[in-house]
């Protein structure tokens, strides 16, 4: 691969490569920053903590709930 002899296109690669460069260097950077993961972890698992269950879900637990008492009921006599 030859390289171009214009010195307009040269600059252009120039910059361009190094956008691409610090791009990589701060992707490394945000991998590298553990505090900060731990910290957008956290707050995804709060975010789908405060996320209302489905009615299916209480509706469900409710008839479990329903049953075991009547169970319970049943075998005490």
């Amino acid at each position: 691969m030859t390289a171009p002899q214009d010195p307009v296109v040269l600059r252009a690669e120039i910059a361009a490569t190094r956008a691409d460069l610090a791009g990589t260097a701060s992707e490394l950077a945000a991998k590298t920053d553990v505090k900060a993961r731990a910290r957008d972890a956290a707050a995804a698992v709060a975010v789908e903590a405060r996320r209302p269950l489905p009615w299916a879900v209480l509706a469900a637990a409710g008839a479990s709930i329903a049953v075991i008492v009547y169970t319970v009921r049943r075998w005490r006599g």
